[in-house]
């Protein structure tokens, strides 16, 4: 009977790491078969280009250190930059980075779970986290995110470990991890404030060890709260464009969780509240009031839920030890992440998708539009591989519609450096006509891409001005979803021959009557003078080939 529990615990974890497993293979498999070129929804990867150059040269080594050390996202940046450095520059480093990432994610939930209320709880807590699409899919792209949840689970879980900082293994790496989360993002501030209450609680009768890393946490802490009035001015501007944007609240909440992992995220954390009552465990609590720090940010700032995952990962903590407590309830968690799996995986059914929804979602791979595409095309525009001798003007991206990042990222990882890349909004000092250009390319979806023209309502009018001054002619264009085709045109006389053709041409009269119709359909958006500038003072363009190059 005494080898029970212990049998009970060696199975149960087992089976956690069965769970983790089963996501990090469909994640493998869908970076595998996926064609897309990798996308930078939330500009994780502005910096990217700058540091890998830097590395390159012994001359901008030290440069490029100074600005790991206090841009945002520096730390993150110069590591991803360092192993491009050792692998060469390809999509995948980037991908297998958030493949790492997201299996940190999954594994740091199941591992506090367990840390909470035994193995049990590990299991549950691993099976929800992986039927739940905002803490599973989110890793198959880059989304800063889920680097931000990894590493705070991370840090929680070396408090926990040694509550009291009895090590100096704990003070290494919890004063690391709580500055590489204020260095990664603007909310960094925010989730490590939340990790310090549970620190001083823990080692309350040890503050000198304390204040040794929150003097580690004030250093780093300099740089973004710095930028932090910048950080949130940006966001309370775009809070219109939120609301405007994002679904209902019901809506959101459903997406992030989907119904059947809600509903058991909601009886699991009932289930943990009812046993354990208030202040009983501070683990809990800390993970729960996430919830409440999320909601006053959600509440301000209107951006989406999965904008602040840490909440997200902190109730299928809780909900897990909840759970735990019926084995009933581990097997249909259990059950439903299979499904989840199977439905998000190459061989589940289809969804039925048009718009640029299909290029984006991230539940199966893309096997249609994607580099290859976009490589072949660069070739047939461009009459120059020196550094930036190719200038490429883009309307909402160049590899796919809607994109914060238009295409940047994907230029630097295909080590496409003869390519200057601007939006329409990134008129040339001189003026486009003594500037030049060697194409222009333009995604249309309809309806689908006002998101992105209520940021900049004029650029397909801008665009049409294009055409008609620089005499651009459509030379190719394909369908890549049922209501998403991509233009490409380059100046008159610059190619003998269309190279493809699949759907209708995008002419510049065109162009200025769906400007029209968009303003129609969104009339307090129309009349702004917004622009979406790929440069600005904090991204300046590289005019100069680095030290070193080629």
């Amino acid at each position: 009977m005494s080898d029970r529990p212990a049998h009970d615990a060696g199975r149960h974890a087992w089976a956690t790491l069965a769970i983790v497993a089963w996501v990090a293979g469909l994640h493998a498999v869908f970076l595998v078969l996926d064609a897309r070129a990798v996308r930078d929804p939330g500009s994780l990867y502005r910096a990217l280009p700058d540091l890998y150059f830097a590395l390159g040269s012994p001359e901008t080594w030290g440069a490029g250190m100074l600005s790991a050390l206090t841009d945002t996202s520096g730390w993150w940046n110069l590591a991803v930059a360092a192993w491009l450095r050792l692998a060469g520059r390809s999509h995948d480093v980037v991908e297998w980075a958030s493949w790492a990432a997201g299996l940190t994610l999954v594994g740091g939930v199941a591992w506090l779970a367990r840390r909470l209320d035994g193995a049990r709880a590990g299991t549950a807590a691993a099976a929800l986290a992986a039927a739940i699409p905002a803490l599973t899919l989110q890793a198959r792209v880059p989304r800063v995110h889920v680097i931000e949840t990894a590493a705070l689970l991370l840090a929680v879980g070396v408090v926990h470990r040694d509550p009291k900082l009895q090590r100096v293994t704990t003070l290494v790496a919890l004063g690391g991890l709580g500055a590489f989360l204020l260095n990664l993002r603007g909310t960094g501030v925010v989730w490590v404030v939340t990790l310090a209450a549970f620190v001083i609680w823990g080692a309350r009768d040890r503050l000198a060890r304390v204040g040794l890393v929150g003097l580690c946490w004030l250093l780093a802490s300099l740089p973004p709260l710095w930028r932090l009035s910048d950080y949130v001015g940006g966001k309370v501007d775009a809070k219109a464009r939120y609301i405007a944007n994002q679904p209902s609240v019901l809506e959101d909440l459903v997406s992030t969780f989907e119904v059947g992992a809600l509903a058991l995220v909601v009886l699991g954390v009932g289930l943990a509240l009812r046993r354990d009552g208030p202040g009983r465990r501070p683990l809990a609590w800390l993970l729960l009031s996430w919830s409440v720090v999320a909601t006053a940010i959600f509440v301000t700032l209107r951006a989406g839920l999965t904008n602040y995952l840490p909440f997200v990962a902190g109730l299928a903590v809780v909900a897990g030890a909840g759970l735990a407590r019926h084995r009933a309830l581990i097997a249909i968690t259990a059950a439903l992440a299979i499904a989840q799996g199977v439905r998000w995986s190459p061989w589940g059914p289809a969804p039925d998708l048009d718009g640029f929804e299909a290029l984006d979602r991230p539940d199966r791979p893309w096997e249609g539009w994607g580099t290859d595409d976009v490589q072949g095309l660069l070739d047939a525009s461009c009459r120059s591989d020196d550094w930036h001798g190719c200038h490429v003007v883009v309307g909402e991206g160049l590899t796919r519609p809607g994109a914060h990042d238009p295409g940047q990222l994907a230029l630097f990882l295909m080590a496409e450096d003869r390519v200057e890349l601007r939006t329409v909004d990134d008129t040339p000092p001189a003026g486009w006509a003594q500037h030049g250009l060697d194409a222009l390319v333009l995604f249309e979806c309809g309806e689908a891409s006002d998101a992105h023209y209520r940021r900049t309502p004029r650029a397909r009018s801008t665009a049409a001005a294009l055409i008609r001054s620089l005499r651009l002619v459509e030379i190719a264009n394909a369908q890549v979803t049922p209501a998403c085709s991509t233009h490409w045109y380059t100046p008159l006389g610059q190619l003998d021959a269309p190279v493809v053709f699949e759907t209708r041409p995008l002419s510049a009269d065109l162009l200025d009557a769906l400007t029209a119709d968009f303003a129609a359909r969104n009339p307090e958006f129309a009349s702004r003078p917004g622009t979406a500038p790929l440069y600005t003072e904090h991204n300046p363009l590289r005019a100069d080939a680095p030290p070193g190059w080629r």
